[in-house]
């Protein structure tokens, strides 16, 4: 047997990386793991007689409260550290998942079982052999290793649920995970892909303090989804081709790179997204020092669909080989507005105020273009990119079969 797959983990500034850590969703007993200290903790931790499965906390005791929550065994003679279910208790003993130590050892074991992690690097230890979730809790968590554990960043696997909030979970509060002085790492990393399952970030600011080599977040292709996480002074806010929706980077040197984006931003970067092969949708790319959207790569299919590019150092689309770019809008970019050397097509697209309009290879066609007179946007320099109705701007769109639905 095994800790069961509906297991959740806590994360809290105020706990204990030597904690329990989790407890069974559903199951009868009080979930300790949300709260700082653990709930039972010594050195007598002792074996049944008979029963390999068994443990007496011989002074903290038992009690049909702790089914459900985790024990964390961190030494013992003769005893396999780790982290371990209770099942059931008989008023004596507990039952545990699977045995710790062989039935009768006179050795005993030091234990916590309940309180919340200190750290989300400790989560890494317990995340890739199960198939559970976990929650981070609002504060700050600076990483003192560069190494994954507890204090280092996090690995994610197979099925992963990683959640912050604020006070209550699921209200879409934020936690912070800085590097601080570390370098050379990436905050969260998918390790592992399966067949049908997902790792799933949400609500999180990952901030790489502007260190050498320092990433968010890197998730599997097809395998990996992030939702509502924000990345902050990193080389790479978010990479190797996952999925991030309503995902926000700014000040990186490369917000998205290599990514499939919905509805996502970013600003103040060096290259806002950069998109080899996977598509964006309905993103925006502000104020950027070099490119909006940018697919380097000769032989890559990139596509933008419902994207703004607006007051970017060079060009706002630039997308390589077959580049495809429909009901787009490139506005007061210091480059082309769109720009594919080879097979680009341009539907729909929108420019105003670039120092160029477009750079389209011999393969390329521009379907429908929509040259603007007016800045179409409500409020670009406040973040307010609703489309207005100002005469030769915003009202040119409305006009026109331009998508207005991104």
């Amino acid at each position: 047997m095994t800790i069961s797959n509906n297991v959740i983990w806590e994360v809290q500034t105020v706990g204990s990386d030597d904690n329990g850590g989790g407890f069974v969703e559903g199951a009868s007993g009080v979930d300790y793991s949300q709260q700082a200290s653990a709930q039972k903790s010594g050195s007598d931790l002792t074996m049944h007689p008979s029963t390999n499965t068994m443990v007496q906390p011989v002074s903290g005791g038992v009690s049909s409260n702790d089914i459900g929550n985790i024990v964390n065994i961190s030494s013992g003679t003769n005893w396999t550290a780790g982290f371990y279910e209770i099942t059931a208790e008989d008023g004596t003993y507990w039952t545990l998942d699977r045995s710790p130590a062989a039935a009768g050892e006179v050795n005993t074991a030091s234990y916590k079982m309940g309180g919340a992690f200190a750290s989300p690097g400790r989560l890494t230890d317990v995340l890739e052999f199960y198939q559970t979730g976990a929650y981070i809790k609002a504060g700050t968590y600076t990483l003192t290793t560069a190494t994954a554990g507890s204090g280092g960043p996090l690995e994610i696997s197979r099925g992963n649920r990683i959640i912050g909030y604020e006070t209550t979970r699921g209200d879409n509060g934020r936690p912070t995970i800085s590097a601080g002085s570390v370098t050379g790492v990436t905050i969260i990393t998918q390790i592992n892909e399966y067949i049908n399952t997902f790792a799933f970030v949400k609500n999180l600011i990952l901030d790489g303090n502007n260190g050498t080599s320092v990433n968010g977040i890197a998730l599997k292709p097809n395998h990996g989804a992030a939702f509502n996480v924000k990345c902050v002074n990193c080389v790479n806010g978010f990479t190797s081709y996952g999925a991030f929706y309503q995902c926000v980077a700014s000040s990186c040197d490369v917000g998205f790179n290599a990514v499939t984006a919905y509805h996502s931003y970013a600003s103040n970067c060096g290259t806002g997204f950069k998109v080899p092969h996977g598509p964006v949708r309905n993103c925006i790319s502000y104020n950027n020092t070099n490119y909006g959207f940018w697919a380097d790569n000769r032989y890559s299919s990139a596509s933008a669909v419902g994207c703004i590019a607006a007051n970017n150092g060079s060009d706002g689309f630039y997308l390589h080989f077959t580049g495809y770019m429909q009901d787009c809008i490139s506005v007061g970019n210091g480059g082309y507005a769109y720009r594919t050397p080879n097979y680009g097509y341009c539907i729909r697209c929108a420019y105003y105020g670039n120092s160029s309009d477009f750079s389209l290879g011999s393969g390329s066609f521009n379907d429908e273009p929509i040259a603007l007179t007016a800045d179409p946007f409500v409020n670009a320099a406040n973040g307010d990119f609703n489309i207005n109705t100002s005469n030769g701007g915003g009202a040119a769109l409305r006009s026109t079969s331009y998508d207005l639905g991104g």
